[in-house]
């Protein structure tokens, strides 16, 4: 029961909220209640799931040896030992081929994204997470490819705005992250991040600013065009939408 309890705490269930955005074109397209297209749909946000367990398992696996110095990270699960490093590898192994096998049934295009979802995520974890920018980038074309696999699996046209609304949405969101992490390292003596060492801040708010601006933009030309709701109530919803993200970059 231990071992059971690690292995899900391992599989980080609590980031499987992020995979939901697989459900946005099923929902825009008012197929929510189309049983085929919904399964179908589930099984993407299932093997989405599945390939993101792989990826966190070998996060912790390239950090176990950091993550037991640090005072909160050395309980994880292998950190801490409760799982071995041969179990995570077995585990990563068997979610990966249960991802792959899903996303093969759903199309083709499914499983080429979801391996290059799970490429992506390797080049992050081992090349770009502690580079600057690059990291927020990788983060945010993960997101563009989770929508984009929905899309396709759908047989719905990509919608160029929504991809940029989610993509500088993403952008944004990770470098507020970046930026509350800089002001808790700088207010309560912790350690800084490499990634955050010579940062400017006033340059960082800037970049922050320009990708609210940019999200908000091109949630604006989505409504523009988008069939689905009257203009008032498009307006509207990108009107809270940009305040929101402004109130976000006050932080």
């Amino acid at each position: 029961m231990r071992m059971f309890k690690a292995l899900l705490q391992q599989l980080k269930t609590e980031h499987y909220v992020k995979n939901l955005i697989v459900f946005v074109p099923l929902i825009l397209n008012s197929n929510v209640f189309d049983c085929e297209d919904f399964l179908r749909t589930l099984l993407l946000f299932f093997s989405f799931c599945m390939i993101s367990s792989s990826v966190y398992i070998i996060n912790d696996l390239k950090d176990v040896n950091e993550d037991r110095q640090h005072p909160y990270k050395k309980f994880r699960p292998i950190a801490s030992g409760l799982i071995t490093k041969k179990t995570a590898l077995l585990s990563v192994i068997v979610l990966m081929l249960i991802s792959f096998c899903v996303a093969l049934f759903l199309s083709p295009s499914s499983l080429l994204l979801i391996i290059s979802y799970f490429l992506l995520n390797l080049l992050y974890t081992y090349i770009f997470r502690n580079m600057l920018y690059i990291d927020a980038l990788c983060i945010a074309v993960g997101f563009v490819l989770r929508i984009t696999a929905s899309f396709f699996l759908l047989d719905i046209p990509v919608n160029i705005e929504l991809a940029a609304c989610t993509f500088f949405t993403s952008c944004f969101f990770t470098c507020i992250k970046r930026k509350l992490e800089l002001q808790l390292s700088e207010n309560q003596a912790f350690k800084r991040r490499k990634i955050l060492e010579g940062v400017n801040p006033k340059i960082f708010n800037k970049v922050i600013i320009l990708n609210a601006a940019l999200s908000v933009t091109s949630l604006f030309v989505f409504y523009l065009y988008f069939q689905g709701f009257s203009k008032a109530e498009g307006y509207f919803t990108v009107f809270l939408y940009a305040v929101f993200l402004f109130r976000m970059v006050q932080l």
